[in-house]
């Protein structure tokens, strides 16, 4: 009999897809520069902007700071009880067992499909409870928890008050507030610093630091250290020893810059040249009464007579004691032979640019949004107008820098 040959069977084995990712991009990839994700040049000096928290600017700063501080800190999670946030768990267990596979082109593949995944179920866990419903399902932490506690006690010489105050304070004079997260051995954070802008210089990236860190120069701590004791140092003596801090464990928050998208745009920056308009008039009119000459009164002698100097002096002696004084107020004044009192035209001391000054006031104070009667400046006494004055602040200031810190502190 003829054998009949039959066919190999071939397995099927299941390949994965390949995935093409668009881009119509040349040459370095643009996103981090885009995101700000690593350190830049600053736009500005961050530094003197600092610096120029005096006048109505440090008015303005210190009210948003302030009613940011008073803001209650309310931390919410997701319902444990969902699928998505089970979800959600379960593909970050198996994203941390990707980073061990040894094979670079296979891990990543798995990790840019489960990050899919992940930001799908994501985009479910945030959904409205119910159609009349305005907030994503979530429950408030419990008070216990280690992430209410540290946002409570950000460190061990800050309260939460004292943390948002500086944080805000940053943001509004430089632009920029930078959050360094001290974590433990486990990764978990324990402790939140605000950094001074000013004091912090961005490095580029390197083989210890791949995305970049901040070099923290301690500029104004005036002294000398030694190895037994502190000793204060005179003027010019900066502390130049400072530190390097990595940036993935910084948190930027600042409002976008128009160009630099590593830095965030400031209103010292932006209305520097109103800012330098105040500082010019309070002195011109500091000075105008550092150099003015303004006399008590003025005497003519008579060139015929020549007093000497000790009927000088006891001429002084006598007006003072007859005409100087509230009881003296009103009376008459009569000269001895040969001194003629002259009239002395009495204006009064004014500062100069009355008009123009409460005009640069507001013009400063809009540059935070914030109004005359929220910084103590009562311009009416209608209950329904500081009401209004003090609504205009919080919505215009007060809840969008709440809202922009809440969101990034968030995803940190």
């Amino acid at each position: 009999m003829a054998r009949t040959k039959q066919k190999p069977v071939r397995k099927s084995v299941k390949r994965p897809k390949k995935t093409i990712e668009k881009t119509y991009v040349k040459g370095q990839d643009p996103r981090p520069f885009l995101s700000g994700a690593q350190p830049g040049i600053w736009a500005s000096n961050h530094l003197e902007e600092a610096q120029q928290c005096r006048g109505w600017k440090f008015v303005a700063t210190r009210t948003i700071a302030r009613m940011c501080s008073q803001a209650e800190l309310t931390v919410h999670r997701l319902n444990d009880t969902t699928t998505a946030v089970r979800q959600l768990e379960k593909i970050d267990r198996r994203i941390q067992k990707c980073q061990r596979i040894d094979n670079p082109v296979i891990r990543k593949y798995r990790i840019e499909h489960l990050e899919a995944d992940r930001e799908k179920w994501r985009r479910r866990a945030y959904q409205k409870t119910a159609p009349d419903s305005l907030k994503p399902e979530r429950e408030v932490a419990d008070p216990t928890s280690p992430l209410v506690k540290l946002l409570k006690r950000p460190n061990p010489e800050w309260s939460d008050i004292t943390f948002k105050y500086a944080l805000v304070q940053q943001i509004v004079l430089t632009g920029v507030g930078l959050v360094w997260c001290i974590r433990n051995g486990a990764g978990v954070p324990v402790e939140l610093y605000v950094i001074p802008t000013g004091l912090a210089i961005p490095r580029m990236p390197t083989p210890e630091f791949p995305k970049g860190a901040y070099w923290i120069t301690p500029l104004n701590a005036w002294g000398q250290y030694s190895q037994d004791l502190w000793n204060t140092g005179l003027m010019g003596q900066a502390l130049l020893i400072g530190c390097t801090v990595d940036a993935r464990d910084v948190k930027k928050i600042c409002w976008p810059h128009p160009l630099y998208m590593t830095d965030g745009l400031s209103s010292t920056s932006a209305g520097s040249l109103w800012i330098d308009l105040a500082t010019e008039m309070d002195r011109a009119a500091w000075y105008k009464f550092q150099n003015a000459e303004r006399p008590g009164m003025i005497f003519e002698r008579d060139p015929l007579i020549d007093p000497s100097s000790e009927d000088m002096l006891q001429f002084r002696e006598d007006l003072k004691a007859d005409a100087a004084g509230t009881p003296n107020t009103g009376k008459h004044l009569v000269t001895p032979k040969g001194i003629k009192p002259l009239p002395w035209g009495e204006s009064a001391a004014e500062i100069d640019y009355v008009g123009s000054r409460p005009q640069v006031r507001d013009m400063i104070l809009a540059l935070d949004g914030v109004t005359p009667i929220a910084c103590g400046i009562a311009e009416t006494s209608s209950f329904a107008a500081y009401f209004a004055s003090i609504k205009q602040t919080t919505e215009l200031s007060v809840q969008p820098m709440l809202n922009l810190i809440a969101g990034e502190l968030t995803e940190f």
